[in-house]
This record gives structure tokens, C-alpha cells and sequence, in this order.
């Protein structure tokens, strides 16, 4: 049984206070709205305090909101604690498996790989295009407002985001500021949806199912 300290004392899982609504054998999933997961542990945690325990059908979800226990978690994995497993697998199925999803020695090898690529004689370098990226939003933004227009400011940023990502990991700047079409931004507003879909699933139904059966139900 897992054990979880607190300031007053050491307690386990069952010792949690469980949403409204559990359910035997279901738990809370019938509750679960995916795409606005972390609304639902908001309201929970409002209504409920924390650290609470939901369940997933047979699986126990430990949830916290507590700073102090997120930094020892961040700080002991991977060795103590790790990602739910869907996380990692669901990754390697389309081949994205790095170091926001490997577990274990792997992930140790791909930290080490990130933290060279990310080291501050690089952003030295990098500074220029991020300053030519940055102007440009400003350049996009300015032009709205001098012709009045509404900024859809959530999608400007996607866009900044990919071209800063873009042009630190592989060199390559692609403009999506400046450019008419958005086909990376549509992209990953349709994989990440499904990701999370598939990451939150009680079963792997895809592995199961023929491409011509996920069309039909939308995947």
C-alpha cells in the first residue's frame, strides 16, 4: 500500500477523503470529463480540500496541491516516483518517446542530452533569433491594433511558441507569424487532444480496433 507523509503524520491512501459521487467498482470515471480534467480536480479539491484520493476504476489517484509535495516528487523521480505508464506508451505508438514521457535509465540519458542542448552558451547565441521572433509578434500585434482589429491572442502565441521551439531545437525558423497558413498549429490541435485522450483512457481500445473502425468513431 502506498505511503504518503504529511506534517502531521504518515497515512495511506484509503486515509484520503474521496470525491462526491464514487461509485463501487467505478470509482469516479463516470466523472471524469478528459478535455477539462484538471477543472474537475479544481472543483473537487475546492469542495473537499487536499490531498485527496480519486479512483479510476480499480486504480488510485493520489492529488495534491501542495507545493511542498510536488517538489519532493519532481525531485525523486525517477527512481521513487514515475509518470502514469499510459504516458510513455501511448508516446512510443507514434514514435514521440523523449524526455517528457521515457522512464527510468532512459530518461537519464535523454535529461543529459536536453540539458547540453539547453545550456546557456547556447541561449547566448540563440538570443538574436529570439529577439527577431519576439519583434515580430510585436510587429503583428501593433498592425492589428493601428487597423482595430480583434487579436486572437491565444492562437498568436501558439504560433510564437512553435517558432521559438522550432528555431532553438532544430535551427530552423518556420515563421508560422508571418505566414498564411497554419498547418503545424492544425496538427497539434488535433494530436494533442488525442493524446490526452488515449493517455486517459480506462482501456487501449485503439490497439484493438481497425483503422476503418476509428474513422467512424472520430479517431
Amino acid at each position: 500500500m502506498t505511503r504518503f507523509t504529511t506534517t502531521a503524520a504518515a497515512r495511506r491512501l484509503d486515509d484520503l477523503p474521496t470525491p462526491p459521487g464514487t461509485l463501487p467498482g467505478l470509482g469516479n470515471l463516470h466523472q471524469f470529463d478528459v478535455p477539462r480534467l484538471h477543472q474537475v480536480f479544481e472543483r473537487w479539491h475546492a469542495s473537499i480540500g487536499g490531498p485527496f484520493m480519486a479512483r479510476m476504476g480499480p486504480k488510485k489517484i493520489f492529488v495534491s496541491a501542495d507545493p511542498g509535495q510536488l517538489q519532493t516528487v519532481l525531485r525523486e523521480r525517477p527512481g521513487r516516483y514515475r509518470r502514469v505508464r499510459q504516458i510513455e506508451a501511448c508516446l512510443a505508438e507514434i514514435g514521440a518517446n523523449g524526455v517528457f514521457s521515457v522512464e527510468g535509465a532512459a530518461w537519464g540519458l535523454q535529461r543529459r542530452l536536453v540539458m547540453s542542448a539547453l545550456n546557456s552558451t547556447h541561449f547566448r547565441g540563440f538570443f538574436p533569433t529570439l529577439q527577431a521572433i519576439t519583434a515580430r509578434l510585436h510587429r503583428r500585434w501593433k498592425s492589428a491594433a493601428a487597423r482595430g482589429e480583434t487579436v486572437e491572442m491565444t492562437q498568436d502565441l501558439v504560433r510564437y511558441t512553435v517558432d521559438v521551439t522550432t528555431a532553438l531545437v532544430f535551427g530552423e525558423d518556420p515563421n508560422t507569424l508571418e505566414s498564411d497558413g497554419d498547418i503545424i498549429q492544425r496538427h497539434l490541435a488535433v494530436v494533442f487532444p488525442m493524446l490526452m485522450s488515449r493517455i486517459n483512457a480506462p482501456l487501449p481500445y485503439w490497439r484493438y480496433l481497425s483503422r476503418t473502425s476509428r474513422n467512424h468513431t472520430g479517431e
